[in-house]
């Protein structure tokens, strides 16, 4: 298993991947390796061979709802490489996550389980600040994440022991 938070901590809210990493690497992961990334074309070669991956990254606030959206939180599973034919994930990155999928199966190259949530930006700036709304959610998704892969973990030793 691998948590992956994907984004640049020097562009304001766009740092919302990184900050659930942080969190999390400040719980408990149980040996769960939780890293930064900063291009999506990286998570290719990330999520190789993991079992389960986790991505958080910023989406990039839709211009005609603005502020208000920020810090609302988005989830997408894909299972056994089965990705829905749109993928819903708009990144703040020119080359985002969704490509990354798409690649990922052309190449059969996804985890089994790839679960990918996005926190919306407020704005996406040269600042290390992170707006008020984007940090809430980057909590709530870090104790979503952790509560996630330790029903996963449960789930797989059950399995193996079976």
């Amino acid at each position: 298993m691998i948590i992956i938070g994907v984004g640049n901590p020097y562009r304001g809210d766009d740092g919302a991947g990184p900050l659930t990493a942080q969190l999390l690497r400040d719980q408990s992961t149980n040996g769960i390796e939780v890293i930064d990334c900063a291009e999506p074309i990286d998570l290719l070669t990330l999520w190789e061979d993991a079992a389960a991956a986790w991505i958080i990254d910023a989406a990039a606030p839709a211009p005609l709802t603005g502020p208000a959206q920020a810090g609302t939180v988005h989830r997408l599973a894909v299972v056994d490489g089965e990705a829905p034919a749109v993928l819903p994930v708009t990144s703040s990155h020119g080359l985002g996550i969704a490509h990354a999928i798409r690649i990922g199966q052309a190449l059969a190259n996804l985890p089994p389980l790839l679960v990918i949530y996005t926190i919306t930006a407020h704005q996406l700036t040269d600042t290390t600040q992170v707006h008020p709304q984007v940090i809430r959610a980057a909590r709530a998704v870090a104790q979503a994440i952790a509560a996630e892969t330790e029903r996963y973990r449960t789930s797989a030793e059950r399995t193996h022991a079976e």
